[in-house]
């Protein structure tokens, strides 16, 4: 998805993350940070920031959604406090 001028972005409140299951079913689910909700005509999506890339990027290509962490399950808070 390119951005075009019909794109909004808003900053995201702090507490939202994009979850996954981790890459083997022993792993505990992935959790990246939310930094801007993107807007774009019907389509509400979450840009993320990734150590290695040094910008906002949308989420991996993968079953996930997204959580606030008032909302998280006891696993994924485990894998938010390490």
């Amino acid at each position: 998805m390119s951005i075009n001028q019909n794109s909004v972005f808003i900053p995201a409140e702090s507490g939202w993350y994009f979850t996954h299951a981790g890459v083997s079913p022993k792993d505990p689910p992935a959790l990246h940070r939310v930094a801007v909700w993107r807007i774009v005509e019907d389509q509400v999506i979450g840009l993320i920031g990734l150590q290695d890339v040094g910008h906002l990027v949308t989420p991996p290509n993968v079953e996930g959604g997204y959580v606030h962490e008032s909302a998280m399950s006891d696993e994924q808070r485990r894998v938010l406090t390490r």
